[in-house]
């Protein structure tokens, strides 16, 4: 008796770009973090992707328009975006679609199906899924025998029930993995509860991204001559700006520059810091802007609030003030006080402001914070988290039996 066809529903893709399948038993690495768009994102979901992938094959999944759709009923897509590196355009479109929000174990199914065939179509065979996001329904439909999950953040919330809640999801999550990775100390501290192996990879540094000896200060800022302490991100939860203006108060022989989105919530705090002579707040700076603003720094500024948000926190400015050999200093947080030869912290306004007045702004210690940032690249980063998967037998392609999430 003839076989009955497959379902329209799951029939494999048939992609009118040229498919470039690997017939090598090679597992690759497909790679998520909610939002981030293959070569437009910056931070720690770009670069060391970037890097990863000039090493070993990796698939990069982007979601797509689903979220604003009904029901978002869209294929996903696939483009080769390098040799080793490939986009799928169009994850979770039909469970972050308004209709699919509603039954997401039903819909990821759907969905998580079309995103098999398609990583199938590439490559046959079983993959690390190393995922940078908590939400605990991205896994579903996809195997997870050899997840991977990245804990970059610490857990967000309004209050103290809503952080315990986030916690706990991401450790679930971590309990399906295979292990984990975590940016901070803290934050390895948190995954160690799931039980499973976690691994310390923190951010790191990009050298492309430091700017040139001839780059020039831009319109928004001024120097004037004094040193210049600045500050390089967004003003949010977790920047302590009352402890910043105690230290600009008592550093009239500085100038500080502030620059960055002031999330709408924190417009009201940094009005004190507006106020005073020696501070500039710039706002929203573009990636260029901010590229001939930190190249007026003389000393690198990171004043995050103690306590989870603050310690769970590997600043990636830290390591590109590093890496224009920047004195640092910041307020005292868990992270930074596992760095004790290169950051200067204090506890509050009054020790900032000192610590900044004996920040050695000499050459030859400059020297030694840029050979350390060299050795803290986001290249030497993914020959790390390769290293490690490879050590737990995840690149090997008969190594575990596939199954999928529900």
């Amino acid at each position: 008796m003839q076989a009955s066809p497959q379902p329209k529903l799951f029939r494999p893709l048939n992609l009118s770009k040229k498919n470039t399948s690997v017939s090598s038993p090679t597992v690759p690495i497909v790679y998520f973090y909610h939002g981030a768009v293959w070569g437009n994102s910056l931070g720690r979901q770009r670069m060391l992707t970037e890097q990863i992938a000039k090493r070993y094959p990796l698939i990069f999944l982007e979601i797509g328009k689903g979220g604003h759709q009904l029901l978002g009923w869209n294929r996903p897509t696939i483009e080769q975006v390098g040799n080793q590196a490939w986009v799928i355009r169009g994850f979770m479109d039909v469970r972050r679609s308004k209709l699919g929000r509603k039954c997401r174990r039903f819909t990821g199914m759907i969905d998580g199906a079309w995103i098999e065939d398609a990583i199938a179509k590439l490559f046959p065979g079983p993959y690390v899924f190393w995922l940078s996001s908590s939400m605990p329904w991205i896994p579903y439909g996809l195997r997870r025998h050899r997840l991977v999950y990245d804990c970059i953040d610490p857990p967000f919330g309004t209050n103290e029930e809503k952080r315990k809640q986030s916690l706990e999801t991401e450790l679930n999550l971590a309990r399906q993995a295979k292990l984990c990775f975590a940016t901070a100390g803290s934050l390895a501290e948190d995954m160690a509860a799931s039980g499973r192996p976690v691994h310390l990879l923190p951010n790191a540094l990009d050298p492309a991204q430091l700017p040139d000896d001839d780059t020039v200060a831009p319109e928004s800022f001024t120097p004037d001559g004094r040193p210049v302490v600045g500050y390089l991100g967004t003003i949010d939860i977790r920047f302590d700006t009352k402890q910043v203006a105690e230290a600009a108060r008592r550093c009239p022989g500085h100038q500080f520059v502030i620059a960055g989105r002031v999330n709408a919530e924190h417009e009201q705090d940094v009005e004190e810091l507006r106020a005073l002579e020696n501070v500039t707040v710039t706002g929203s700076v573009s990636f260029e802007e901010g590229r001939r603003l930190i190249k007026c720094f003389d000393i690198g500024l990171i004043p995050f609030k103690q306590g989870m948000y603050g310690d769970g926190i590997n600043p990636v400015k830290m390591w590109m003030y590093f890496g224009l050999g920047l004195p640092v200093v910041g307020l005292t947080t868990a992270e930074l006080r596992r760095y004790p030869d290169w950051v200067s912290v204090a506890d509050d306004g009054i020790g900032l402001a000192e610590r900044i007045s004996q920040a050695d702004i000499s050459e030859a210690m400059a020297e030694k914070r840029r050979a350390f940032a060299s050795q803290n690249t986001w290249a030497q980063r993914a020959e790390k988290g390769l290293e490690i998967l490879r050590n737990a037998g995840l690149l090997e392609p008969s190594a575990m039996t596939p199954r999928r999430a529900g």
